[in-house]
């Protein structure tokens, strides 16, 4: 003999079941978050009694801290999921400046006894919510009908249960056992005025920054790019708990007018979607560094991870007390993550007016030096002009914070594809990691980095750890491609890029990196189809001379020619390493490796893949081309099949 169906409640045409944690009415089931049906039973069982507020917030969350404002959340949640709106009294009555009361009649009824049955099944917190029959002691008709109503709830949640577990993501698998991991939703601008948006996303990239730095060996924070992909969704609290393998979410909105500011925030608990805190916040424009990091501390005491000894300050050395320095270096920071020429220069443009305000502000220095980190491969300025001030400002962040985690990193990469200096950019990129390893940007960089020094396998490591805290990136899966194409396994990188394609049809770049791959499997139609996709997407000239190798590989020589003569200004010009790669297609070795040289007095980057890259093995037995790796510094790659 089981256990017995104890305290079925009814009031109104509904019915709840607490054994069994079921709202039901009529025959279909009520679907409530696991707070919200024990809310609801703690004011069913005292219907007709006043309850305050204070006592409710002890017996629903004994063990945590939990602000008012959750508790009213849930209460709103009931109303809508009985139909009487978020102000109706139907059912529960607000008492102003003291609690609620439920004010339905509720008619207590004992149920028959059952065989034992299996709990309804939750799975990483989520709750199964059965449809069930609605349960009275009216006859063995109805009975039955309930009984069997819950059965095929409990095969039903069975069922979910399985499919969930089926469909978790990867990543989230790989999670440490004990780590949290926490997203912070893009900050809705709330202001009416979408030249406001560069705060709303900067706050955005602050907070995370701010939250990965609290204590990255037990709480993991969702990178910026997974992060914005939700900017203005629709998705539900599940569907993206789900997609990133999150414990917790925090969602806010911002809005200014004039010099105040108002921050309203709340983390919601993904197993159950319960507003574990909510909090308003109105202050001086001036005020916002200093409640970000009071907000960040906060957060971090509600998920219940113990602030590590440097986060006491959340990095303060880094904070600036001019507000206009603030929103200059977030404007900056706005037009670097557009990641267009036009925008790069923009974003310069603000960071150094941020730092002639306030010349001693880590993050501007920072961001400076990742912005001209980068001028040459978008064309924005020559290696040998970027780079060197890219050093400059990274040295000068480091000077002020040895800590800042950005320039560190940005300092690693200039090491490696500037400096052409292997030992010294892997020790800066591993103290980078060490720093911050939530910081997905430095493991993606030294990944590159390994894969150029012919160390494929921690190439993808790196890219795989990065996903963990960007499960959404667009060019992580692309590196991993990469990592394939570089160790001669064309058809796993093909499969990469494919599906990378299928995800980004519009990106040009990946077009010719698939374009690469296929000239490697000697899949030269296709390869001439992606080339061409890519010029279409693209009027860079780096693009053209894609085609121009593509036609070249096919045995179009007139072709590929044609390409290169065409007129182009001194702005405009193409870079001579995929230059190097049309003649060394066209069996023109002499002339590859003069193009090569003329890179290498540029200082181009991207001869660090030199001794990696397929494109070049035609030239890999001359002497001349060998005994440029070794100027470079690049390790010997023997060169293998596929």
């Amino acid at each position: 003999m089981g256990l017995p169906y104890k305290d079925l409640f009814e009031f109104g045409p509904f019915q709840i079941c607490p054994s069994e944690r079921l709202l039901t009415k009529g025959s279909e089931g009520i679907p409530l978050t696991p707070k919200a049906f024990e809310t609801l039973l703690l004011l069913v069982e005292n219907a007709g009694h006043a309850l305050d507020k204070d006592e409710m917030l002890r017996r629903l969350w004994p063990d945590s801290f939990v602000e008012e404002a959750t508790l009213a959340k849930n209460v709103s949640t009931l109303r809508k999921a009985l139909g009487e709106g978020e102000n109706g009294a139907r059912y529960i009555e607000t008492i102003p400046k003291f609690g609620y009361r439920f004010v339905a009649e509720v008619r207590r009824v004992a149920g028959p006894e059952r065989a034992a049955t299996p709990a309804i099944p939750q799975e990483n917190g989520f709750p199964v919510t059965p449809l069930a029959g609605r349960g009275a002691a009216k006859g063995p008709g109805s009975w039955m009908k309930w009984r069997a109503a819950v059965g095929a709830a409990l095969l039903a949640g069975l069922v979910w249960s399985v499919y969930f577990l089926w469909t978790q993501p990867r990543s989230t698998a790989s999670q440490p056992a004990k780590r949290i991991v926490l997203v912070v939703l893009p900050f809705q601008n709330l202001s009416g005025d979408p030249e406001q948006e560069y705060v709303a996303d900067g706050l955005t990239e602050e907070m995370i920054a701010r939250l990965s730095r609290v204590n990255p060996e037990g709480l993991a924070v969702i990178a910026r790019t997974s992060a914005m992909k939700f900017k203005e969704t629709k998705r539900s609290i599940a569907e993206i708990s789900h997609e990133l393998g999150t414990s917790y979410l925090l969602e806010s909105s911002f809005r200014r007018e004039g010099d105040r500011v108002r921050i309203t925030a709340q983390l919601i608990q993904s197993s159950d979607q319960t507003h574990v805190w909510t909090e308003n916040y109105e202050r001086e424009v001036g005020q916002i560094l200093p409640l970000q990091r009071e907000l960040a501390e906060t957060i971090a005491r509600q998920v219940r991870v113990a602030l590590a000894p440097r986060a006491g300050s959340l990095a303060a050395a880094q904070d600036t007390a001019d507000a206009e320095t603030y929103l200059l270096y977030l404007k900056g920071r706005y037009y670097w993550n557009n990641r267009q020429p036009d925008a790069l220069r923009q974003a310069v443009q603000y960071y150094r007016q941020a730092l002639d305000r306030d010349p001693n502000y880590v993050p501007a220095w920072a961001g400076l030096a990742t912005a001209y980190a980068v001028f040459d491969e978008y064309g924005v300025m020559p290696a040998r002009e970027a780079y060197p001030r890219a050093k400059a400002a990274a040295a000068r962040a480091l000077e002020l914070d040895p800590s800042q985690v950005e320039a560190r990193a940005t300092l690693a990469l200039i090491r490696s594809m500037y400096d052409w200096d292997p030992s010294g950019a892997e020790q800066d990129f591993r103290q980078a990691i060490a720093i911050n390893p939530n910081f997905a940007v430095a493991r993606h960089w030294y990944g590159m980095s390994l894969m150029a020094w012919g160390r494929t396998e921690e190439a993808r490591r790196q890219f795989e750890q990065a996903l963990l805290n960007d499960p959404l990136s667009t060019s992580l899966p692309v590196a991993i491609g990469a990592s394939y194409y570089h160790a001669r396994q064309f058809d796993q990188a093909i499969e990469q890029y494919v599906r990378a394609v299928h995800a980004r049809p519009d990106s040009a770049g990946l077009r010719f990196h698939l374009g690469r791959a296929y000239v490697q499997k000697n899949m030269l139609r296709d390869a001439i189809r992606e080339f061409e996709a890519g010029t279409r997407l693209t009027a860079g000239q780096d693009g053209y001379a894609s085609l121009a190798y593509g036609y070249a590989a096919a045995g179009r020589r007139d072709d590929a020619l044609r390409i290169l003569s065409q007129k182009r200004g001194p702005e405009d010009s193409f870079s001579p390493y995929y230059v190097a790669a049309v003649y060394a297609a066209l069996g023109n070795s002499d002339e590859a490796i003069q193009q090569l040289e003329r890179a290498f007095d540029l200082r181009t980057g991207r001869l660090i893949y030199l001794n990696v890259e397929p494109m070049f093995d035609p030239l890999r037995t001359q002497p001349r081309f060998r005994e440029l790796c070794q100027r470079i510094g690049v390790p010997a790659v023997a060169q293998a099949s596929n």
